[in-house]
């Protein structure tokens, strides 16, 4: 009976530890997505800004 509960109590410890171990790789892995999106985002209304520059600065774009 002694065995049984020493068992259970490795295997919740297992468990437990590996269920910090995914949390943990789960949170690096949405930090790096939230950065690329920011990096996106950065880029995307710099290309909006030039195309708008480019747009506003060529008379036969108007007309």
């Amino acid at each position: 009976m002694k065995s049984s509960m020493n068992e259970d109590i490795q295997t919740e410890l297992i468990i437990k530890k590996t269920f910090d171990i995914v949390k943990s790789y789960l949170h690096s892995f949405f930090e790096i997505l939230s950065n690329i999106k920011g990096e996106l985002v950065e880029n995307n209304n710099k290309l909006e800004s030039k195309s708008l520059k480019c747009l506003f600065s060529d008379p036969n774009v108007l007309t």
